[in-house]
């Protein structure tokens, strides 16, 4: 899953590390619209510098921070960048430019410096108002947050309901077309025996990503088995144009030519799985 420098550049790689180091910290402070596939995309240059002056702003501010004995902001700072680099895409895995699940560790940095604020501005608050405004205060400080986001929670839970709920609403949410997203549509629906549909979404992913392997893949083994063998051929033959070591087009190819009685041809293909 590892990309190739000659296929995705260190200057792009870099700039989407600039990219997602504030992209993270917005969806930590701001959980909405998260999906579990963000697409790897080059973003504009407005938006890099934007990140980057950002992100520079922070790192001063923790700097002087530190010139005046308070530590922890840097320390925070530094955890929650350490912490993210090795999933930053620099070195690029997979075809997501970001992906909720690596916040598990970095985003214990910021929510401690939210509950320490939280708990300085509490502190300043108790010391200016009575203790029944106080109570009432607390109620609201303990619980609005809270409420807020169990809703959140909840209706995340629903979006992993199963492949479809999951896939349907990556392709509501997400900002760009995203072609694994139609892909595992259809996969689910060739599971249940819904080939017709399954087809849709598989021709879908590939309008987005026309040299998609796995789709095409995908395509010839419905039309393998409603028994469409000229147009199986022609999707496993796009497949192996795309991704030539993949072994289940050539074992398929070599079944299809083996039932039309071509035995050269399905030799080259089995010779080949093998």
């Amino acid at each position: 899953s590892i990309h190739t420098l000659e296929q995705v550049n260190l200057d792009t790689r870099l700039l989407n590390a600039i990219w997602a180091l504030l992209f993270y910290l917005k969806k930590i402070i701001f959980p909405f619209k998260l999906i579990p596939f963000y697409p790897f995309v080059v973003q504009s240059t407005g938006v890099y510098l934007l990140s980057g002056t950002i992100i520079l702003g922070l790192t001063i501010f923790c700097i002087w921070m530190v010139k005046r004995k308070h530590y922890l902001f840097l320390i925070i700072w530094l955890y929650y960048g350490v912490t993210l680099l090795p999933v930053l895409g620099i070195i690029q895995v997979g075809g997501q430019g970001a992906a909720d699940r690596y916040t598990y560790l970095p985003s214990i940095g910021p929510f401690l410096l939210i509950g320490i604020g939280s708990a300085w501005i509490w502190y300043k608050l108790s010391m200016i108002v009575t203790k029944k405004i106080t109570y009432t205060l607390k109620i609201a400080f303990i619980f609005t947050p809270f409420l807020i986001l169990s809703n959140l929670t909840i209706n995340q839970i629903g979006v992993w309901k199963n492949s479809e709920t999951l896939w349907k609403y990556v392709i509501t949410v997400s900002p760009i077309p995203v072609p694994v997203a139609y892909n595992n549509l259809g996969i689910f629906y060739a599971r249940k025996g819904e080939y017709s549909k399954a087809i849709v979404e598989y021709k879908l992913a590939l309008t987005v990503k026309p040299d998609y392997a796995e789709a095409y893949f995908n395509l010839g083994a419905i039309y393998q088995a409603q028994n469409h063998a000229v147009k199986a051929i022609e999707n496993y033959q796009k497949t192996l144009q795309f991704n030539p070591d993949n072994i289940e087009a050539h074992y398929d190819l070599g079944l299809i030519y083996t039932s039309q009685g071509s035995t050269k041809e399905a030799i080259k293909h089995y010779l080949a799985a093998l």
